[in-house]
């Protein structure tokens, strides 16, 4: 059922997108930030999928609002630091379109439940 739902695939497209960008980090990012995005990421989808199954959805979505704004301020600092084997400009520019997208469908879920 989950598999349905537009948000979810979005955020699972990303988490796949993401995995061998990670892996191109330098070994010192990889597994400290790279480890943290990739993590916060499987949260927000796990929290999607929480969402989807509870009848009180409005109490949850913030908990996938916190992730997202995690996975956002962690991607935004892999691209700060550039210079030392983490982000490009060009998969940088990539996941904020995505996240661009989950963002505003997560806006929407959380105004449809409010």
């Amino acid at each position: 059922m989950v598999q349905k739902l537009i948000l979810f695939q979005k955020i699972y497209d990303f988490a796949l997108w993401l995995d061998p960008v990670v892996r191109g980090f330098s070994k010192a990012h990889r597994y400290t930030l790279g480890i943290h995005i990739q993590n916060e990421t499987l949260e927000l989808m796990q929290s999607v999928i929480r969402v989807n199954l509870k009848q009180m959805k409005r109490e949850f979505i913030d908990e996938c609002i916190v992730h997202y704004e995690t996975v956002k301020v962690l991607v935004r600092l892999a691209h700060d630091m550039r210079g030392s084997g983490t982000l490009s400009m060009q998969q940088y520019e990539h996941a904020a379109k995505r996240l661009e997208e989950i963002g505003r469908l997560l806006g929407g879920w959380k105004n449809k439940f409010s």
